[in-house]
């Protein structure tokens, strides 16, 4: 039986993801800081959308992980300033309240950014 390699190893193994976690939640922002602190994973956190912004202006992010329920402000202003980047990260749009999916659902395609 073969061995599984690692996916981070097996694509390259220099390569490294950056992610932006953005969330008000110190429990969110540990539980995924505990998820992916062994891998070579890169995470940076910032709460609100002034602490994001400054986040992108200083580093490169590959994925931003974004909580639904920012405050001040709302997940649907960083993701309009994520999509008027040149290099734009991942934009996955989080909530604590799964029976709220179709909402957020809604507000995708709303704004244009749902795929259908």
């Amino acid at each position: 039986m073969k061995k599984q390699r690692k996916l981070e190893t097996a694509i390259d193994p220099t390569w490294k993801v950056t992610i932006l976690s953005v969330s008000p939640y110190d429990e969110d922002q540990s539980s995924l800081e505990a998820i992916i602190g062994h891998s070579r994973w890169m995470l940076f956190k910032a709460r609100d959308l002034v602490s994001t912004l400054a986040v992108l202006k200083r580093q490169a992010i590959s994925v931003l992980l974004c909580d639904r329920d920012l405050l001040p402000g709302k997940w649907t202003d960083v993701m309009e300033h994520v999509t008027a980047m040149r290099n734009a990260p991942s934009l996955i749009v989080t909530s604590r309240l799964a029976d709220d999916r179709h909402k957020a659902i809604a507000a995708l395609n709303d704004t244009g950014f749902g795929g259908s």
